[in-house]
């Protein structure tokens, strides 16, 4: 049902209803089986979460930044879900979900998108070196758009919590 549904990729269905659908299913009709299987079709390079995400990106009708917003909190709670077993995918989501952060002008869809980043620093994931994770430019960018205060009091929140897993578990990266 969940691949039916990814498949379809309707342009003339409510974005919000889809990702609703898809949000339910993923959360109630899942098996813990069968997780895996809903992990590789959400994060499909084609038509997966970020597909869809990347796809409604420029679309600035309250719909569209509804269902980002939505796919994103889907993500993360799929993450919560997951836990360790997303190690293989935790670069990736976390490279995405900061371009979709730099990019997206809506600051609902950014601090979803904060949301992924925050697990993955918070799961520690084995082989994922500050390096890799490139620590010391993810701190340059929020403290640089932290001092443009042109974001929401929610965005702030979420970057200075970010900020703070940061310095608590990279503490020589922050501080060098």
């Amino acid at each position: 049902e969940l691949k039916a549904l990814i498949d379809s990729n309707n342009s003339q269905a409510d974005p919000v209803a889809t990702v609703g659908n898809i949000a339910d299913i993923c959360q109630n009709d899942i098996s813990e089986n069968d997780l895996p299987f809903c992990t590789s079709l959400l994060l499909h390079k084609e038509k997966g979460i970020f597909a869809e995400v990347e796809g409604m990106q420029f679309k600035k009708d309250r719909r569209f930044v509804s269902a980002r917003d939505k796919l994103l909190t889907l993500l993360d709670e799929h993450m919560k879900r997951m836990g360790d077993s997303l190690a293989q995918y935790a670069l990736e989501i976390k490279n995405r979900c900061l371009a979709i952060y730099r990019c997206d002008e809506s600051n609902e869809v950014k601090v979803s998108a904060l949301g992924p980043i925050i697990r993955i620093i918070k799961y520690q994931f084995e082989g994922l070196t500050p390096a890799r994770l490139e620590i010391a430019s993810l701190h340059d960018t929020l403290t640089r758009d932290l001092e443009r205060s042109k974001s929401s009091t929610g965005l702030k929140g979420r970057i200075l919590h970010l900020l703070g897993m940061l310095c608590e578990y990279y503490p020589t990266e922050m501080f060098p």
